[in-house]
């Protein structure tokens, strides 16, 4: 689990009251909300770039290899954020489901809490992970066949 999960699992250990819980959900919200806005960004900005990954084949060899070489170069950086930001969106996934049971746990210790948590509110949007893994897959497979069609 991730440092920041270990740290909300501790805040909800110590919490005091149902508005304690509430707003520990909140910041939790807000950090996923920030995260499905930047992996949309980044899908939008990678999507922009699927269509020059295909080489065009009557180039002569030259001017076909600068290409891949300034496609590759630019794309590549990219991919390999969007990569990352994708291991990380994972990682919080999982570590909410762990946040998500403290907080259930800690509202049941509290008798005068009648609180609920909306758990499935606290996951990234399934239809969104779906496009942006499709999205990276393709980018990957893009630069594949890139860098195969300019090294041969």
């Amino acid at each position: 689990m991730s440092q920041w999960a270990d740290q909300i699992k501790k805040d909800i250990d110590s919490s005091l009251s149902c508005q304690d819980i509430k707003n520990i959900e909140q910041e939790v919200q807000k950090v996923l909300q920030a995260q499905e806005k930047a992996l949309e960004k980044m899908l939008e900005g990678l999507a922009s770039y699927l269509p020059i990954l295909t080489m065009p084949g009557a180039n002569p060899a030259e001017i076909v290899s600068f290409l891949g070489k300034l496609v590759t170069g630019t794309v590549q950086p990219f991919v390999t954020a969007y990569e990352q930001v994708m291991t990380e969106i994972t990682s919080v996934t999982s570590d909410i489901t762990e946040i998500s049971s403290a907080m259930e746990n800690k509202i049941q210790e509290m008798e005068s809490c009648v609180a609920s948590i909306d758990v499935s509110s606290m996951t990234p949007s399934s239809d969104l992970l779906t496009s942006a893994q499709s999205t990276l897959t393709e980018a990957k497979q893009g630069l594949s066949k890139l860098n195969t069609s300019t090294t041969s």
